[in-house]
């Protein structure tokens, strides 16, 4: 089935181009719609347009009432795209510790780590947002940890099958760890970490 996107005044069919002024428009014309700024804020970070988001969200924050978690969300997300982690896990801890039971913001949150390849983070989130969610539940955190697990797993070399949690990140971190207190040895360090990782 064909997707339709009705923009107001237009409808696209599936593949036609969105120009990012007709979704600002959309906003404009429907200011309580949350999830035309979703739409919008997604397309600007998708193209690194982080100014305009941060505009986007400041206009999005007096329509969303009780919702406000999405702001946090955004703003965060914006920070870790600048690099500014400080910034990023403000935001993140704020939304955890002013919705403690909400099964989505930990799984976001596990998306961002993920994203930042902090493997042992997202996990431990993904693993909270599966216990938090209501029934019938997504599958989509536990995708999401195996899918980690693979990574890692092929990353590092070790089958999935002997892995634990903390070995992820440890894995990970070895060969430059290694490479930090030796010189000029990194054929060495490689074959190093490639033998402590079959094993």
């Amino acid at each position: 089935l064909p997707l339709y996107v009705n923009l107001g005044d237009e409808s696209l069919k599936d593949g036609a181009q969105i120009n990012p002024d007709m979704i600002y428009d959309f906003v404009a014309k429907n200011p309580d719609y949350k999830s035309g700024y979703f739409w919008l804020l997604s397309n600007l970070l998708a193209d690194g347009r982080l100014d305009e988001a941060e505009q986007v969200v400041s206009q999005m924050a007096p329509h969303l009432g009780n919702d406000t978690c999405y702001v946090y969300q955004y703003r965060g997300q914006i920070a870790a795209m600048r690099g500014d982690m400080a910034t990023a896990e403000a935001c993140w801890q704020t939304m955890k510790d002013r919705w403690p039971e909400d099964w989505l913001i930990w799984s976001f949150i596990g998306d961002a780590y993920a994203k930042l390849a902090r493997y042992d983070e997202a996990v431990e989130h993904y693993k909270k947002a599966a216990r938090l969610e209501p029934a019938p539940r997504y599958t989509d955190n536990w995708i999401s940890i195996a899918e980690i697990r693979t990574i890692v797993s092929k990353l590092t070399g070790v089958p999935l099958t002997q892995m634990t949690e903390g070995e992820n990140s440890r894995l990970l971190r070895m060969e430059k760890e290694l490479a930090s207190g030796v010189v000029g040895q990194d054929e060495a360090i490689s074959s190093i970490a490639r033998a402590l990782r079959r094993s």
